[in-house]
């Protein structure tokens, strides 16, 4: 994922553009692209923050590409549309869309929404080498690939990302990922961080990242 960046879908360049000046005035990265292929390519090499999709474009319509975005990931989709009747909506937000915005309509308005949308999906930013966050859907997000977690490895793995640099012992990893109630081992939290760092080879990340501080637990390790 591409931090603070937004892609643009729409065939309209005079609006494209106008769109475009007001999220980097907001401060993001923004690409635009003009027709359905060439989103579905650069959303898949751009892994964006957020996409802007128009419904009519050439090619390949705004549904079929909600669709496409959908099928595998949950990036934050807001469809911007001539298509003003309800059902239009509502197929809109069906196929997966977070929100639709009709057009005509103001641009401070969208920009906005985006902020809107990004909150209520809670997708962090990357903050080290392509790693980011997912509480949404519980899951880290390697290089653009969501890589599962169980509830306990999330939570360990976002008390570490959250907090970099910091070393955190295991009793306050415990305290933290499984309750002051928990009384097994400490080396449960070893398995645990064992099969977070696993995770994060398999989507081609560092696993390294989560490095050991011996004696003493474990610290997440920036490295921008």
């Amino acid at each position: 994922m591409n931090t603070k960046s937004i892609l643009i879908v729409e065939d309209d360049r005079k609006t494209a553009a106008s769109i475009r000046l007001y999220l980097e005035h907001a401060g993001y990265t923004v690409e635009c692209v003009y027709d359905g292929p060439e989103a579905i390519e650069r959303r898949h090499h751009l892994c964006p923050l957020a996409v802007i999709l128009d419904v009519m474009l050439p090619g390949s319509n705004g549904i079929e590409i909600c669709r496409n975005i959908r099928r595998d990931g949950d990036t934050p989709i807001l469809i911007v549309s001539a298509r003003t009747e309800e059902p239009d909506r509502l197929l809109g937000l069906r196929v997966g869309a977070d929100d639709y915005i009709t057009k005509p309509f103001s641009l401070r308005e969208l920009v906005a929404r985006v902020h809107a949308v990004l909150r209520r999906s809670r997708v962090s930013t990357p903050i080290s080498d392509g790693l980011s966050l997912n509480p949404k859907r519980q899951a880290l997000i390697v290089h653009g690939k969501l890589v599962p977690l169980s509830p306990t490895e999330f939570r360990i793995a976002q008390l570490f990302i959250e907090t970099p640099q910091r070393t955190f012992t295991r009793e306050e990893v415990i305290r933290f990922a499984l309750g002051r109630d928990f009384d097994g081992l400490d080396r449960t939290v070893d398995a645990h961080v064992m099969n977070i760092r696993r995770k994060i080879r398999g989507a081609g990340g560092l696993e390294q990242l989560i490095g050991a501080v011996f004696g003493v637990g474990y610290r997440f390790e920036i490295n921008r």
